[in-house]
């Protein structure tokens, strides 16, 4: 499963790299925390909500994680 499959999990609508996140319906508090759960078992990263709320798109959010 690749990081935009997961994400579609999490938000339970289909997420490609060009999805907006704040577009979705499912975007809250809970999604985002459970994003940053993912991003720390699968890549062993430290994610805050304030970084994900600083980005706009599913890429952003994967060039993030891969800056850090």
């Amino acid at each position: 499963m690749d990081f935009y499959e997961k994400l579609s999990d999490i938000f339970e609508e289909d997420v490609t790299e060009e999805t907006i996140l704040k577009d979705l319906e499912t975007y809250d508090s809970l999604s985002i925390l459970s994003t940053i759960a993912m991003v720390d078992k699968l890549y062993a990263k430290v994610l805050t909500a304030k970084d994900i709320n600083s980005i706009s798109t599913a890429g952003e959010l994967y060039l993030l994680i891969k800056s850090k």
